[in-house]
């Protein structure tokens, strides 16, 4: 219950009250034993602190524990902690070892063959830009890969998310033209989402 309200506030850009949420959903699975709602009280933590650009330190404490908590072996529960893992060590300034993380959260998406968890490893890590600009080339194809997934799944919300990552490459590398053709299509994507990270 805690957690749908923190993913309701988090929906409406409502990110202090959704740590709140977040932070009792978590305290109450620790209470019960239950693994998969405190990975989910962690996840939509990081959610909550990282859309709004807060620092990654608190979120990525409770990501781990998490996945201390889950039994060994591949899940799509573990890629997507391991994916807000490696976003939430970005925000703690920690980007070298957040492209391990998230690297590895790429291959046991793959090896779980679960679409939604790899768009998720694969956008995990796309903040890592100013001091990785070698990576573009790397970041691009995730973006290319998760659009292709999310147009196959008719995932609005993800492909809308990729093309956003798409507009900070092509402007970084001063691709002008593809930029300008890109942001006319996530304008329209937006304003047809009417979600407030958009």
């Amino acid at each position: 219950m805690r957690n749908a309200l923190g993913e309701a506030l988090t929906k409406a850009g409502e990110y202090l009250a959704a740590h709140d949420a977040f932070e009792e959903a978590a305290r109450l699975a620790r209470e019960c034993g239950a693994e998969d709602e405190l990975a989910r009280a962690a996840l939509g933590f990081e959610m909550a602190s990282w859309a709004p650009g807060q620092p990654g330190v608190a979120a990525a404490t409770m990501l781990r524990e998490a996945l201390a908590a889950l039994r060994s072996g591949d899940s799509v529960t573990k890629v997507r902690l391991l994916s807000a893992l490696a976003r939430a060590l970005i925000f703690c300034g920690n980007e070298t070892q957040a492209i391990g993380v998230h690297r590895q959260a790429i291959t046991m998406a793959r090896r779980v063959g679960n679409r939604s968890a790899l768009m998720s490893a694969l956008v995990a890590a796309l903040t890592v830009r100013a001091t990785q600009p070698e990576l573009s080339g790397e970041r691009l194809g995730h973006i290319a890969e998760v659009q292709a997934l999310a147009r196959a799944a008719g995932d609005r919300v993800n492909e809308l998310d990729a093309a956003a990552w798409s507009l900070f490459e092509r402007i970084e590398l001063g691709e002008l033209d593809v930029w300008r053709a890109e942001i006319d299509v996530f304008e329209r994507g937006a304003n047809e989402l009417r979600q407030p990270f958009f």
